[in-house]
């Protein structure tokens, strides 16, 4: 399973939760993006359905 972070400068509500693991508002620091990632593998691989 692959995560999924978004990065774009529009408003996270355009895009469906449940197609993402995290969202990053544009313009960003470096340390904010660190974050996410390490969020991400501290949770673990999340099951979404097959489409």
């Amino acid at each position: 399973d692959i995560k999924i972070i978004v990065v774009s400068g529009y408003s996270d509500e355009i895009i469906p939760k449940d197609m993402i693991d995290a969202f990053i508002r544009k313009p960003f620091e470096g340390s904010q993006l660190l974050s996410a990632v390490r969020r991400l593998l501290d949770i673990g691989i999340r099951r979404l359905p097959l489409y």
